[in-house]
């Protein structure tokens, strides 16, 4: 019995120091498995209550959310060259919250690596407690296309219910996620406070 004991006692160690804590290069915490596995640390927080007027009607200005190169755009013209803009505004109408998002692409053929904007593209914002809120693109969708600059605008709008809200309200959002038509990019947020910051300013305003 004695040996079982201590043998179980060097088992349960060993599982222990099998364990590594790791942070990746986006600041995110990870525990690493000797078998080659891997998962997100959660870290306990409490989730922000927002209360919202029903009257509340407001947004933000648009701002950009990231200059990054695009896996897609890069394969073919290279890392200067294949970058996107994300931009997004913030708002509330009648009380529900929204996103207003844009992207910006230095092609005037932009569709042909992207696809056309529709309604019902899904996007992922990941927080820093590597939470995600999934989004639905459903109104102001739009692909716009100015030949002389050689430019394309994609863009489109997703409510955001009050259970999410509070989660953007509560942690930083560093990555989001576009499930374009040919292939789903992500993208690195430059502030991740970004949404936490300005829904607050717009929810202060009651």
């Amino acid at each position: 019995m004695r040996y079982t004991l201590i043998l179980l006692a060097l088992l349960c160690s060993f599982n222990v120091f099998a364990q590594i804590e790791a942070t990746t290069k986006e600041g995110k915490q990870v525990v690493l498995y000797d078998d080659g596995s891997w998962e997100y640390v959660k870290v306990d927080i409490e989730v922000v209550n927002a209360d919202v007027d029903n009257q509340l009607t407001a947004e933000s200005e648009i701002k950009e959310l990231y200059h990054a190169v695009s896996p897609r755009l890069k394969k073919y013209f290279g890392e200067q060259k294949g970058k996107i803009r994300g931009r997004a505004k913030c708002g509330v109408e009648n009380g529900q919250a929204n996103i207003h998002f844009q992207w910006e692409v230095f092609r005037s053929d932009a569709y042909r690596y992207f696809g056309y904007m529709k309604a019902g593209v899904q996007l992922t914002l990941r927080t820093k407690n590597n939470d995600e809120i999934k989004l639905v693109l459903t109104e102001n969708i739009n692909y716009n296309v100015m030949e002389k600059y050689n430019y394309s605008l994609f863009e489109g709008s997703a409510q955001v219910s009050p259970e999410q809200l509070n989660h953007l309200l509560t942690f930083p959002v560093t990555e989001v996620e576009v499930e374009w038509k040919k292939k789903p990019e992500s993208y690195q947020l430059n502030n991740p406070a970004y949404f936490k910051e300005t829904f607050s300013k717009i929810l202060s305003q009651e």
